[in-house]
């Protein structure tokens, strides 16, 4: 005869019943396995450096003229991203790029960085990072273990230091670019909260000194020339006027034909030599007003702050991840002990 929907029920529960009578009969694994998740929990908790993270949020823009820019304002109103009509060979997806090239880190490595607590003093990035002091007790045991066997530390040049340290600025810095917002978002971190957010600073500005740099090379270089070009115009401008002034000046009294016609030339040299000299202020205004307009401008949407909590978890939240897995692991082998007895007991 089938079993009614009330039996199963009934019988699902006094298994439910039978397993628990289990677990609690086998209270003194459990006991074992959380006091050894308890002390693992607990090295593991204070074995676990301390890391601090700053975050700063710019708002670049992207150059865009005429038509391109029409449309390009036309589609953000709309929520689209038409990253492909920008003028700029340096998109701000290729940001995280620019900020992992060895050149980029490099220039990172060399600022100096300092700390009000003094355990940071003047050194560059790149020594603070290799010199850095461990903040965990193995890392100090591994210090004190090696200052026992190594011989006296020869000076490193600072090239040399800052190429070791390349690979740990990258894995220091991070960038993320929201394509449809067009913000950029530059994150570090460091054992030392205010490293951390000075390295955040100096990411952004070198950045931003980038990105100018690269908008502006060709606008900076026309408005440098017509700038040379404009005083070389100036300076044969009081030239020539200086020395019609002292022609005028030593012929006063004359007033033959040959000295007014060396006159009239030397007037009409001045009055080239100014209008070209005009001309070419003019042009040089107008190139310093294009350089103005070329020059990006980036908006801090997020300014970077020195951090007051660590980004990894808190030490009580490890040891309490460990003992629910030491329960977890418990209930497990309590299981699969039964489960083979039971077995064995069949075969039998």
């Amino acid at each position: 005869m089938a079993m009614s929907r009330i039996d199963e029920l009934r019988n699902d529960i006094n298994a439910l019943k039978r397993f628990l009578l289990l677990l609690w009969s086998k209270k003194a694994v459990y006991v074992k396995y959380s006091l050894v998740a308890l002390v693992l929990g607990v090295v593991a908790a204070f074995s676990i450096p301390k890391i601090y993270s700053s975050t700063t949020i710019l708002a670049l823009e992207p150059r865009q003229t005429g038509y391109n820019a029409a449309v390009m304002s036309l589609a953000g109103m709309a929520g689209i991203n038409l990253g492909f009509l920008s003028e700029d060979a340096y998109s701000a997806e290729l940001y995280p790029t620019i900020i992992s090239s060895k050149d980029f880190v490099l220039r990172l490595a060399k600022m100096p960085v300092t700390s009000s607590d003094g355990k940071v003093g003047g050194s560059s990035y790149a020594e603070y990072l290799i010199n850095a002091p461990a903040n965990v007790w193995w890392g100090h045991l591994q210090e004190w273990c090696a200052g026992l066997f190594s011989a006296a530390a020869e000076p490193v040049e600072a090239d040399a230091v800052a190429l070791e340290a390349v690979g740990r600025i990258r894995g220091n810095v991070r960038c993320q670019v929201n394509k449809m917002l067009g913000l950029v978002t530059i994150t570090s971190y460091d054992a030392h909260p205010e490293v951390c957010k000075m390295v955040t600073d100096s990411v952004a500005a070198h950045l931003n000194a980038f990105i100018q740099d690269y908008r502006t090379s060709k606008t900076r270089a026309d408005y440098e020339a017509l700038s040379h070009i404009c005083d070389s115009a100036k300076a044969r401008y009081l030239d020539a006027q200086s020395r019609y002034q002292e022609y005028v000046a030593e012929h006063a009294r004359d007033n033959s034909a040959l000295y007014k016609a060396q006159r009239d030339f030397l007037e009409g040299e001045a009055q080239l030599a100014y209008a070209a000299y005009n001309q070419m202020a003019a042009q040089a205004q107008m190139a310093q007003v294009k350089l103005q307009e070329a020059t990006p401008v980036y908006n801090v949407v997020q300014t970077a702050y020195v951090p007051q909590q660590p980004e990894q978890p808190a030490k009580f939240s490890i040891i309490v991840m460990f003992v629910l897995a030491a329960f977890a692991l418990a209930t497990v082998k309590i299981s699969y002990t039964r489960l083979k007895e039971k077995l064995w007991s069949v075969r039998d």
